[in-house]
């Protein structure tokens, strides 16, 4: 019942700013998420999944809409330390960029190309080298 109400406020400060949020808005929005959360409380029971075709769209749109907010929120803090690193170190951004968040970036497919390979299927680890760009 805390992900429906906490997810507006999220959305709101990832996209916004946590300074540049006018208070009105915040009251609306407390108010139109706690009635969502007190709805969803007394509509849903934790041993039985949601019925409604409307309620289950909305509820898995809210949860993709905080999972995209999350993966904004993260690569754009992970991009500010690397900005961070380029500073103190000296060293352009475009360097750092180019080759750490490059190699980073490549971290998971070195990892399951290397377990493919050695399970025996060199082809197809050869195959995800390929497209694993694309």
């Amino acid at each position: 019942v805390a992900q429906p109400f906490l997810c507006g406020f999220f959305l709101l400060f990832v996209s916004h700013g946590v300074d540049s949020v006018p208070p009105e808005a915040l009251g609306m929005l407390a108010t139109a998420m706690f009635v969502l959360s007190v709805g969803l409380y007394f509509t849903l029971h934790r041993s039985q999944p949601p019925t409604g075709n409307l309620l289950c769209a909305l509820l898995l749109s809210a949860g993709f809409a905080s999972c995209v907010g999350w993966i904004y929120f993260v690569a754009d803090e992970l991009v500010a330390m690397l900005n961070a690193v380029g500073y103190l170190s000296g060293v352009n951004k475009s360097i750092l960029g180019l080759t750490v968040l490059a190699m980073g970036n490549s971290a998971g497919d070195l990892v399951a190309n290397t377990a493919i390979a050695r399970s025996g299927m060199a082809k197809m680890a050869i195959a995800g080298c390929f497209g694993a760009p694309l």
